[in-house]
């Protein structure tokens, strides 16, 4: 298990086809308001390696690093 902080941007990649993520949020789920932040963002340079990643459409359109602005400021 992993416990991230209000406002943390993280990702994660797993590694098998029957993950489970689980959250645990503050609040009750409001779509409309969540962010993000592109995972192949160059200036980040992770290397995911991965040549076929299973991304969901919400995140595949996501801003750049340098482009967000952050809702906890």
């Amino acid at each position: 298990a992993i416990y991230l902080p209000k406002g943390f941007a993280h990702g994660f990649k797993t590694l098998t086809d029957e993950a489970i993520v689980a959250y645990k949020i503050n609040a009750l789920y409001h779509p409309a308001s969540a962010s993000g932040i592109f995972w192949k963002d160059p200036d980040l340079a992770i290397k995911w390696n991965e040549e076929h990643p299973v991304i969901s459409d919400r995140d595949a359109a996501l801003q750049n690093f340098s482009d967000f602005i952050s809702p906890f400021d």
